[in-house]
């Protein structure tokens, strides 16, 4: 590590960039500093210059006070795996809906990123990030940058559609997320910003078949990927070439991981340098390489990955993974409440957005089922409706949850049906 700690440095020494350390009132034990400041270059700073003096980083949403920030109790205890060095502590929602951290190192996250690079030598060198730094999708432009021997530059991607697209680097990729790309091509200024770039990488949730098309007859040279903060980021991806010629595709795996189906179900199974190692808090589940996913595949001619959908009941909203188990939990402490149902619908906007269908006694008002919802650290596990029934829930003649009039109830204005 410590050549590509070296090659590293020296890279953002041409950028005009020094490594940092962030203070001690953010050490959060003896191995461990958070990392939370408010400029995106002095975040990625601090992470270079902890990892240089042997010190493990947490990544915390920018801005965010020490006291105010529910992951230190989380981390109090933290200690690297043996053997392992430093790490990059990045949070991932997975499917538990607790807190938890995926363990990164700077090896993983430089193997990811240089596989990138090998990948697309032609493709812009160039990087525009607009994703926040403590998530896989907003770090990972940087190394990339540095891998391909270019420039990064930070953005709010609702700027663009504030005015004229303003001066970037040219030639340039951007990454988005689908929620992104949706808004910015509701707007004028924002299609005419993204028409800009040769390259718009995007992942972190499915692209909607629509957006697909639209994105098609604007000529946006997308490239849509799959991976996951496990994964440090994308592992494959669509060129935009073939993006435009029809391909429905999340592409060819990248060069530094190997995929596999696992039947019968045909979980994808990821392999690689790039994998994370581990969680915390620890997993005893977890299993490194091969890494099993949630997600279920299928190869399509010519090698290329189609992601059906997840295996598990995890709704991904905004690029955002949430448990519906998690939310149910919250509502059925409630008294009076005797069954709730929460689940994510197709949303042109945010991919999927999480609902839930809540049962009880007629004390059971919406005002104190919101109120329970509300009750959590992630906003991303509010649900954006709440349907509410008498008693109980629509279910099937064998006890299931009748889907089908469920999903109904979400898209009509009219008082739930009483059930028997």
């Amino acid at each position: 590590m410590e050549s590509r700690m070296s090659s590293l440095v020296l890279k953002l020494a041409a950028w005009g960039w020094t490594p940092d350390v962030p203070e001690d009132s953010e050490c959060i034990n003896r191995h461990l500093r958070r990392v939370a400041v408010t400029s995106p270059q002095n975040y990625f700073e601090q992470i270079v210059g902890s990892i240089s003096l042997g010190q493990s980083v947490v990544l915390r949403p920018q801005g965010l006070a020490y006291a105010e920030d529910p992951a230190v109790e989380v981390l109090r205890d933290f200690v690297p795996p043996d053997g392992l060095g430093p790490c990059i502590l990045i949070g991932t929602g997975g499917t538990s809906g607790q807190m938890r951290f995926a363990i990164h190192t700077l090896d993983t996250l430089l193997t990811a990123a240089e596989g990138y690079a090998a990948q697309f030598p032609h493709w812009p060198a160039n990087h525009i990030s607009p994703l926040p730094m403590e998530h896989v999708g907003g770090l990972m432009p940087v190394f990339r940058a540095l891998a391909a021997n270019g420039e990064v530059r930070f953005a709010q991607y609702k700027d663009w559609m504030e005015g004229p697209p303003p001066e970037v680097l040219s030639p340039a990729v951007v990454s988005l997320v689908p929620t992104q790309l949706h808004r910015l091509m509701d707007d004028a200024q924002g299609r005419a910003w993204l028409q800009r770039f040769q390259c718009i990488l995007i992942g972190g949730a499915a692209l909607e078949a629509a957006d697909r098309q639209r994105a098609r007859s604007l000529g946006l040279r997308l490239a849509p990927c799959y991976g996951m903060t496990e994964t440090a980021a994308m592992i494959t991806v669509t060129p935009p070439e073939a993006f435009l010629a029809g391909d429905e595709s999340v592409g060819l795996p990248m060069p530094h991981a190997r995929v596999t189906l696992l039947p019968p179900e045909q979980r994808i199974v990821v392999m690689g340098d790039m994998l994370c190692h581990g969680y915390w808090p620890p997993r005893a589940d977890f299993l490194r390489d091969p890494f099993y996913t949630g997600d279920q595949g299928m190869w399509l001619p010519g090698g290329h990955l189609r992601v059906q959908g997840r295996l598990d009941r995890v709704v991904n909203t905004g690029g955002e993974k949430v448990d519906p188990g998690v939310v149910e939990r919250r509502v059925q402490a409630l008294p009076g409440v005797t069954e709730a149902i929460a689940f994510g619908l197709d949303d042109p906007d945010w991919g999927q957005r999480l609902v839930i269908a809540v049962a009880g006694e007629l004390s059971v008002t919406q005002e104190r089922v919101w109120q329970a919802l509300y009750s959590t650290e992630r906003r991303c596990e509010v649900p954006k409706e709440l349907r509410l029934w008498p008693w109980r829930l629509p279910r099937t003649g064998t006890g299931k949850p009748n889907w089908r009039r469920l999903r109904n109830a979400f898209n009509t204005e009219a008082a739930p049906e009483t059930e028997a």
